[in-house]
């Protein structure tokens, strides 16, 4: 990368990050009336080590097989988190 084309970088990195953040304002107020806003920072959480898994089983950096595996744990934790949940009700009762 030219360094004259580091302010072109910034500038295309800024926009999409605006636009995700945009994006994830709308996400939170639905996770949030569904009483569901932790369940987002779970995931994200849990799709870091699914990521390393999968780049440590395949040993190849390549964007589809590294998303697949944040794919599998996020899928995981979730069904988890919705596990955890109707052991905790049925506890309650």
């Amino acid at each position: 990368m030219n360094f004259y084309d580091w302010p072109h970088f910034l500038e295309q990195l800024h926009s999409g990050v605006r636009c995700l953040e945009w994006c994830q304002e709308y996400w939170d107020v639905f996770a949030v009336l569904r009483k569901q806003s932790l369940l987002g920072d779970a995931v994200s959480h849990a799709s870091l080590p699914g990521v390393c898994l999968a780049f440590l089983f395949t040993n190849v950096k390549e964007t589809e097989v590294l998303l697949f595996g944040a794919l599998v744990t996020g899928v995981i934790c979730i069904g988890l988190i919705q596990l955890i949940q109707k052991l905790y009700k049925k506890i309650k009762i």
